[in-house]
C-alpha cells in the first residue's frame, strides 16, 4: 500500500532562511533550464541531463542529487503542459532523494541538505506518522505555504488488506 502524507516542519529562524536560500537557488536552476528547454524544444529529461547536468553542477551551489532533481521537475513539468513556458517561483517546491534528507523519528527531527550544508531541523510530533518513516520510499518534497515548511512523503508498506478497506489520514 502506498501512503503519501505531510510533515510540518518546525526550523529555527536560521534554519527557515537556509531553507528558503535553498529553495530560491532550486528556482533559479529550474528557470535556466526551463528558459532553454522551451526555447529549443528539448523537453525530455535526458537530453536535459545531457545539456544540463554538469552546468547546474558547477554554476548553482546545489549538491549533484538536487542538481539531478532539478532536471526532472523542468521535465515532468513540460510532460503535463508543453504549450507554455513553466516558470518557477522562488518558493516552488524543493525535490530531495533518499540522499539528501534523512528522518530521525525517534527524535523528531530532519537531516536536510541546504546551500549550507546538512541542518538537522525539528518537525511536529506524530506518531501515526512515525510508524510509516522507515518505509519512505523514493522522493520527499519540500513546500512552503502559508510561512510554514512542509515535507511531502511517500511510504510504501505491506497489507494484507486492500487498500481501500483501510483510509489512513496522516497529515499533521
Amino acid at each position: 500500500m502506498k501512503i503519501t502524507f505531510t510533515i510540518r516542519l518546525k526550523p529555527t529562524d536560521k534554519e527557515r532562511n537556509r531553507l528558503l536560500d535553498t529553495m530560491k537557488e532550486f528556482a533559479d536552476a529550474c528557470n535556466e533550464v526551463s528558459t532553454y528547454a522551451w526555447q529549443h524544444k528539448m523537453l525530455k529529461n535526458q537530453p536535459l541531463y545531457d545539456k544540463f547536468y554538469e552546468h547546474i553542477v558547477q554554476s548553482y551551489k546545489l549538491a549533484t542529487q538536487v542538481a539531478s532533481r532539478v532536471i526532472s521537475k523542468v521535465a515532468k513539468s513540460y510532460r503535463i503542459d508543453k504549450k507554455k513556458l513553466k516558470v518557477f517561483d522562488a518558493h516552488s517546491a524543493v525535490i530531495y532523494s533518499r540522499h539528501s534528507l534523512e528522518y530521525y523519528p525517534k527524535k523528531s527531527y530532519i537531516s536536510i541538505w541546504t546551500l549550507e550544508g546538512r541542518q538537522h531541523v525539528a518537525y511536529e510530533e506524530n506518531k501515526k506518522i512515525e510508524d510509516f518513516l522507515p518505509h519512505h520510499r523514493g522522493d520527499s518534497y519540500l513546500v512552503y505555504s502559508k510561512d510554514e515548511f512542509y515535507l511531502i512523503v511517500h511510504c510504501e508498506v505491506l497489507d494484507t488488506e486492500p487498500y481501500f478497506e483501510k483510509i489512513v489520514s496522516l497529515s499533521t
